[in-house]
């Protein structure tokens, strides 16, 4: 379904949550060897993306990553010295970085880290519900971290695949939903040809 730019992928049926949570799961069956494959490279490329606000957040300790699959980017902010911990619905067996988790409905308690991050906003069923866990796991002077797709306006590339459920023309789209859940940027990059990076801070009520 597609409104206004933004694409919605819908889930039918009474167990509508269940086919979407079946969906993403064989998404990582589907990639596993693959991601298995490149995770020294997508560490490395982690840190270099990190070390670029790590300095903005020299007594940030505790990191929690949404979506995080093999746990590649929860290795990386552990190699620069953050204690981390990544959460998926599919992971690999025995993993030292990602334990089960839905990013919908967080097992933690308010306040709990000082970085919450993401590259699974095209991911997620509710983007309301993803957004309010995110900030009530987050300490007041935390930072809320998104990684977002560009639209294919900007990179000429088509951001809706076979397991994205949330896609958008541009970037700016998305980028205004998320403002609206009294979010304010600190900092918003281009991280490459294909995405971009905002640094968030909730508005103090």
């Amino acid at each position: 379904m597609q409104s206004n730019g933004l694409i919605l992928r819908k889930y039918y049926g009474k167990k509508n949550y269940q086919n979407y949570l079946d969906h993403q799961k064989f998404k990582f069956d589907f990639y596993k060897k693959d991601l298995s494959e490149t995770f020294e490279v997508r560490v490395n490329d982690f840190i270099n993306n990190f070390k670029k606000f790590k300095i903005k957040c020299n007594d940030i300790k505790y990191t929690l990553c949404l979506g995080a699959r093999t746990g590649a980017e929860v290795c990386a902010f552990r190699k620069l010295n953050f204690f981390s911990i990544g959460i998926d619905i599919n992971y690999p067996k025995n993993s030292p970085y990602v334990m089960y988790g839905d990013f919908h409905y967080l097992d933690f308690p308010n306040e709990t880290f000082d970085i919450v991050y993401s590259n699974c906003v095209d991911h997620i069923y509710d983007l309301k519900l993803f957004i309010n866990e995110a900030k009530r796991v987050c300490k007041k002077d935390g930072l809320i971290i998104f990684d977002l797709q560009k639209g294919k306006k900007e990179s000429g590339r088509d951001n809706f695949g076979n397991y994205e459920t949330l896609g958008w023309t541009s970037s700016d789209l998305i980028i205004k939903k998320i403002l609206q859940h009294n979010l304010k940027i600190e900092s918003h990059e281009n991280t490459s040809k294909y995405y971009t990076q905002l640094l968030l801070k909730k508005i103090s009520n």
